[in-house]
C-alpha cells in the first residue's frame, strides 16, 4: 500500500498543503495558513492530528524509499566497479589474444618459408642423389675396368714367372727333379711356390 494512500478523503500528495488550508479557521486563505496556526492553538484546527500523521507515514516512506534508492544506487555503482574491471581485464585478454594470432600469423609465416626451404633443399638433395647415382655407375665402370687390367696384369706376371723359371730351367738344368741354381729357388720362395720339372 503506498504510503498516500492513507491520507483521508480525496486529500494525495499535492494536497496536503490545501487540505491544511481548508480547514483552517474561517477568514484565513491559502496564504495565511501559517499566520492562522500561529494565531490559533495548534490542536484548533480541524484534522490537524490525522494530517500530521499522514505527514509522518509520507516522510517515513519517503525516507525508506531513499534508503532503499541509496541502497541501489550503491549497489548499482558497486556493479558498475565491478563492470569496468571486467571490461578492463576484457580488453587485457582481447589485447593478449590480438597478439597471440599475431604471433600465430607470423609462426606460419616463418614455417611457410620453412616449408619452402625444405622443399628446396629436398630438390636440391634429389639433385644430388641423382649425381650420386651417376657416379655411382661410373665408379662401378671403372672397378669393372681395373678387374679386368689386373687380371690382365696377372695373367702377365704369371707369363713372366713362367719365362724366367723356363730360362734358369733351361741355362742350369735340374738333378733328380730338383732346382739347384740359388737364382730359381730364390724365385719359387718369393713366389710362394713351387715348380718341379721331372
Amino acid at each position: 500500500m503506498e504510503a498516500m494512500d492513507l491520507v483521508p478523503g480525496s486529500i494525495g500528495t499535492t494536497a496536503v498543503l490545501a487540505a491544511c488550508t481548508a480547514n483552517a479557521p474561517a477568514g484565513i486563505g491559502t496564504t495565511g495558513v501559517t499566520t492562522a496556526v500561529a494565531a490559533t492553538s495548534i490542536f484548533e484546527v480541524p484534522n490537524f492530528h490525522q494530517l500530521l500523521e499522514n505527514f509522518e507515514v509520507v516522510v517515513s516512506a519517503l525516507k525508506a524509499e531513499e534508503g532503499t534508492m541509496k541502497t541501489t544506487d550503491g549497489d548499482l555503482r558497486a556493479e558498475m566497479a565491478d563492470m569496468k574491471t571486467i571490461n578492463s581485464n576484457l580488453g587485457a585478454e582481447i589485447a593478449d589474444m590480438k597478439t597471440t594470432i599475431s604471433n600465430l600469423k607470423a609462426e606460419v609465416i616463418t614455417m611457410e618459408t620453412t616449408d619452402a626451404n625444405l622443399g628446396v633443399e629436398m630438390a636440391d638433395m634429389k639433385s644430388a642423389n641423382s649425381n650420386l647415382g651417376a657416379e655411382i655407375e661410373e665408379l662401378k665402370a671403372a672397378n669393372e675396368t681395373q678387374k679386368y687390367e689386373i687380371q690382365i696384369l696377372k695373367a702377365d706376371l704369371h707369363q713372366a714367372r713362367l719365362d724366367v723359371l723356363a730360362k734358369h730351367t733351361k741355362d742350369i738344368g735340374i738333378c733328380r727333379g730338383r732346382i739347384v741354381a740359388p737364382a730359381c729357388a730364390t724365385y719359387f720362395e718369393t713366389s710362394k711356390s713351387m715348380a718341379v720339372v721331372s
